[in-house]
């Protein structure tokens, strides 16, 4: 992530830190199994092999700072200090694993003089650089052809992560959960969330909430849930799917957690929440002879045609009331309100006016 500049003391060189916004890290396992010759002896280790355990573990190095970099940045941070890197082996059950830990303090910091950046000479092409690029063109090809990447291409990929890859590879994860493949590809479903926490976290909400918002209700479900597990609320784009009428998609996105919020936030979910108190009716209530002598008598029917008594708030058949909601939606409907409440008022106590709707 560009613009995040980093120190591992606690200050940086020409710079006065104006607010200290949180902490952030990263912690990155990976089995051993991944190391060529791990049962190798400790001299082995710092002589013929040290140089492919180091460019493993460098890669691993890499991704783990990428992403700190990608929380503080979305956290409105410009700077991370105190940054800290820590190596760590896991073993367990004749099993082992190796840790890297990243952990700092994000910041916003307000430069005092111009900080000279590390200048690059853009008319050199590493060769890491020209495989890292062969390696993205071949994942490409191999999608076209309804093949995964291999395991040697899925650590290029996560040290380098690539939004045009992670957009292809999306229909194919979804398939693996929802069983649509007879043979699970393990390293697809344990690697695509790290793929996607490396790329710019706008482009993955933009990715994702379009997709939702054109997928069926089987797909829009693992789409909530990828969502979900990331921390990726959109409270604009959830307003967005209500003015589509994907109130169903809209809905299971409001238990969608987000890592920090904003005034802006705030008014937006407020506006979720008005339109969805102005949801238009679906369901009406109409007058339905019983037999041919019968009586008229009032029913609830829901949106789906089906006829319930008329005190009936929910169908007995389908669980709609008459805006076509389930019983399920109304609580996580509520439960957002909750929330909103909270946030405004915690806005409220630290005598910070949120706009009116």
């Amino acid at each position: 992530m560009r613009g995040i500049l980093l120190s591992t003391t606690n200050t940086i060189q020409g710079a006065d830190i104006e607010k200290y916004i949180d902490l952030v890290f990263s912690n990155v396992v990976i089995g051993t199994n991944v190391f060529s010759d791990i049962g190798a002896s400790f001299t082995d280790f710092f002589g013929g092999t040290s140089g492919i355990y180091k460019g493993k573990l460098n890669k691993m190095r890499e991704f783990a700072i990428s992403e700190v970099k990608t929380k503080a940045s979305s956290k409105g941070a410009n700077a991370i200090i105190g940054l800290r890197v820590d190596f760590d082996e896991i073993s367990g059950k004749g099993k082992s694993m190796f840790m890297i830990s990243v952990s700092g303090t994000a910041v916003k910091i307000k430069q005092r003089e111009f900080v000279k950046e590390e200048y690059v000479d853009d008319s050199i092409i590493s060769s890491d650089e020209l495989n890292n690029e062969l390696t993205r063109r071949n994942i490409l090809l191999q999608l076209e052809n309804n093949k995964l990447p291999l395991e040697d291409q899925w650590e290029i990929l996560l040290s380098n992560p690539d939004y045009e890859i992670a957009v292809k590879l999306l229909p194919f994860y979804l398939s693996h959960l929802s069983n649509q493949v007879v043979e699970k590809d393990e390293r697809l479903l344990s690697n695509y969330y790290s793929l996607i926490k490396g790329i710019d976290p706008s482009l993955i909400i933009e990715f994702l909430y379009d997709n939702l918002s054109d997928s069926d209700h089987n797909h829009s479900t693992q789409i909530v849930k990828i969502i979900y597990d990331n921390q990726l609320f959109n409270p604009n784009k959830v307003k967005e799917l209500i003015e589509k009428r994907r109130i169903e998609e809209a809905v299971l996105c409001l238990s969608t957690p987000k890592e920090s919020y904003n005034q802006e936030d705030v008014v937006l979910m407020r506006q979720i929440l008005n339109l969805i108190e102005e949801l238009p009716d679906t369901g009406k209530i109409e007058s339905v002879k019983s037999g041919l002598m019968g009586k008229e008598k009032e029913k609830y029917v829901c949106e789906n045609g089906h006829k319930n008594d008329v005190s009936v708030k929910f169908c007995q058949i389908c669980g709609k009331n008459i805006k076509g909601l389930t019983i399920q939606e109304i609580r996580r409907i509520e439960g957002f309100r909750k929330r909103v409440d909270s946030i405004g008022y915690l806005f409220k106590k630290s005598n910070i006016a949120i706009g009116d709707v």
